[in-house]
């Protein structure tokens, strides 16, 4: 009890780093203790350059309250409060739990874990503007052409959710600007971002269809229909338009070498 009226002390201060020491200790003593397993779990995403010891034992704390819930939310357990209210408070702690665990991931550079855990909890509350964007981070941090992709659309949707679940204004505008210009890097230019944000706002995630051209692939589809434009006549698709302005002996004839076909 003494720790528990100091945690909210510290909470009252803003104190995460007393409070996290307070939760650790907590769980030194009594390691199924549900109020120092949920703070641990709560805080770790609050400690700014957290050591291997805060991720490690942060993640110990992830886990085990994800797999304590139905002991930690029993029937039997259950306070003054109603049923449904009683529910509630157990999926925000399972919440609660794949943030950090997500979070966790993505500081030790584990991006398809940690986008695991962001999908796990946008299943469950798909109006998340702040997992959203972590989901935008770490998927554009992946290698994978599908994943940066994929970004683009989770950047747009976190900058474009209002109401609950929002982000503040401030980080609001910060990732819609982050957003347009990874899109505008990503395309080449602006064009069909306004249908991508409000296509991404009416869907959490992006359909298995959801393509955008390249900067490259815009640049030669352009060129290809400008080509087309100014030679009719010009077989479309026979010869790419990148490889009619850049002429190439081998693209041209195969018979044809440089030095004798200069006329």
């Amino acid at each position: 009890m003494r720790r528990e009226l100091y945690l909210a002390a510290f909470e009252t201060l803003s104190d995460s780093a007393r409070m996290l020491k307070t939760a650790r200790e907590m769980l030194a003593e009594q390691p199924d203790n549900l109020v120092g397993v949920y703070w641990y779990t709560l805080l770790p995403p609050e400690v700014r350059d957290p050591s291997a010891d805060v991720l490690d034992t942060g993640e110990k704390a992830g886990r085990q309250l994800l797999t304590g819930l139905d002991t930690y939310f029993a029937a039997a357990g259950k306070p003054a409060v109603s049923d449904a209210e009683w529910q509630k408070r157990k999926s925000s702690a399972a919440l609660l739990a794949h943030r950090t665990l997500g979070w966790i991931a993505w500081q030790r550079g584990d991006l398809a874990g940690a986008a695991k855990e962001f999908r796990l909890y946008l299943d469950q509350a798909p109006n998340s503007a702040e997992i959203t964007a972590w989901l935008g981070l770490v998927s554009g941090l992946q290698k994978e052409p599908a994943n940066q992709v994929a970004a683009l659309w989770y950047l747009q949707r976190a900058s474009a959710l209002r109401g609950e679940g929002a982000l503040p204004d401030g980080q609001q505008r910060a990732v819609g600007a982050l957003a347009d210009q990874v899109y505008t890097a990503y395309h080449g230019d602006g064009e069909g971002i306004e249908n991508l944000k409000t296509a991404a706002l009416a869907s959490a995630v992006p359909p298995p269809d959801f393509h955008v051209e390249t900067a490259a692939a815009v640049a030669a589809r352009r060129a290809d229909e400008e080509l087309t434009r100014t030679n009719p006549n010009w077989p479309r698709g026979s010869i790419s338009a990148a490889s009619w302005s850049r002429p190439k002996a081998t693209n041209i004839s195969p018979i044809c070498a440089p030095r004798r076909c200069r006329g």
